[in-house]
């Protein structure tokens, strides 16, 4: 089995787990720990832990059928955060926000992050940097 971060963000880290037990997912559960504390059980070979704090190193093990193996991987930095209702966006699926989403798409800078508080957003295509 290889385990492997295949994407870094600010606030996540995704992982990869190679094996040969299944398409999809493992037969058995692996235990998922960052920075020595459990985060989650799953049988998913690809799996994104989120909740994490920006610009830190992290140590992540799994262990499976009581074998461990561990990777230190580092989110990204972000540098401003732009909430999509300070753009006018209303989420509660009756207004269209697109323009408003698209806007707040359209002036992030390199390193940030457009988030989409809870609600339901409706929206057209958007055009993504």
């Amino acid at each position: 089995m290889k385990f492997e971060m295949i994407a870094s963000f600010a606030h996540s880290l995704t992982f990869e787990i190679t094996s040969e037990d299944g398409n999809y997912e493992l037969p058995e559960e692996y235990v998922l720990c960052v920075d020595g504390e459990e985060v989650m059980r799953s049988k998913r070979l690809v799996e994104t832990v989120g909740g994490l704090s920006q610009d830190t190193e992290h140590e992540v093990t799994i262990t499976y059928r009581g074998v461990s193996g561990s990777v230190r991987a580092r989110t990204t930095r972000e540098s401003v955060r732009l909430d999509v209702r300070r753009f006018g966006a209303v989420g509660d699926g009756v207004h269209n926000d697109t323009v408003m989403l698209q806007a707040a798409i359209n002036v992030c800078p390199r390193e940030g992050c457009v988030v989409l508080p809870k609600g339901t957003y409706l929206s057209g295509p958007l055009f993504l940097k």
